[in-house]
């Protein structure tokens, strides 16, 4: 699964995929770009693009772009908002590596 689904988007390097994706939960919800992203991750624009035309295929993530009431404002979509379709992917990717400690209680 993690090596044919990709080649259809002609993604080779899955373990970068692996790596970049982290990077896009880190994001979600806020107003970021294909530059910003670029910078972050180290990742070329063209293959950030291909990464998330295939995240969202695979209905992990959802990019909503903007919109205004004059679209010809928008000669280009630079910026979107990326959500997870699955809220619990990000507390499983961020959670404390400590764990609180209860006291016990004896009764």
């Amino acid at each position: 699964m993690l090596r044919d689904l990709p080649s259809l988007y002609g993604i080779q390097d899955v373990q970068e995929l692996n790596a970049f994706f982290p990077t896009l939960v880190y994001f979600c919800g806020t107003e970021v770009s294909l530059d910003a992203l670029s910078k972050n991750s180290g990742i070329d624009k063209n293959l950030l693009k291909k990464y998330l035309e295939y995240l969202e295929a695979a209905f992990l993530i959802r990019l909503v772009h903007r919109i205004d009431d004059n679209p010809k404002r928008f000669q280009r979509a630079n910026f979107y908002k990326v959500f997870l379709t699955n809220p619990s992917l990000r507390s499983a990717l961020f959670r404390h590596c400590r764990q609180r400690t209860m006291p016990s209680v004896l009764w």
